[in-house]
């Protein structure tokens, strides 16, 4: 679980973090930016309110696997275009995934531990995700070097996203929350 929440928020906020010099290098002024940022807090946030409610309703690795794809579609819509919209679009996915980890952290930690060690597994949880959310974005940048390997940056990124929801559903202990 430690693995799939690092590298979802690694791939995630690498995505998200970096949209608007992705806008800038694609010729975007400063308002189109600050738009593009909205759409992953706004989508952070429906996620955020929704995915509780999905959590009690679906399967639960399965569901934070599925949401853990996000990131892996972002990637990929901004690898394989070249215009403004697209990277609008791969902003609610990352807002997606980075909304859905807040929820599925403590969730899938108290089904899978109980309560007892409750504060120090969250604790240690969230340093991944906080790790992850602080090394993403700045690898991303110095593999797209400076603007000019974005198709390299994004390829390899949407790899790295793809091994968080494999984590999660081999993990063989968390298999009974598959149900």
């Amino acid at each position: 679980m430690l693995g799939a929440f690092f590298l979802n928020y690694f791939a995630a906020a690498a995505g998200s973090i970096s949209l608007p010099v992705v806008l800038a290098d694609r010729g975007a002024d400063p308002a189109m930016a600050a738009l593009v940022m909205s759409l992953v807090g706004l989508s952070f946030i429906v996620m955020r309110l929704g995915f509780g409610a999905l959590l009690d309703r679906f399967p639960p690795v399965p569901l934070t696997s599925l949401a853990f794809l996000s990131p892996v579609v972002g990637h990929f819509i901004l690898l394989n275009s070249e215009g403004l919209i697209p990277v609008y679009v791969s902003a609610v996915f990352f807002g997606l995934a980075t909304g859905a980890e807040g929820d599925a952290i403590g969730y899938l930690l108290s089904k899978r531990f109980g309560m007892r060690s409750f504060g120090k597994l969250f604790g240690i949880n969230y340093m991944a995700l906080t790790m992850g959310a602080g090394l993403g974005p700045a690898s991303l940048h110095i593999m797209a070097a400076e603007g000019t390997r974005y198709v390299e940056a994004f390829s390899i990124f949407a790899g790295i996203a793809v091994i968080a929801p494999i984590l999660l559903m081999l993990d063989r202990r968390t298999r009974a929350l598959t149900r």
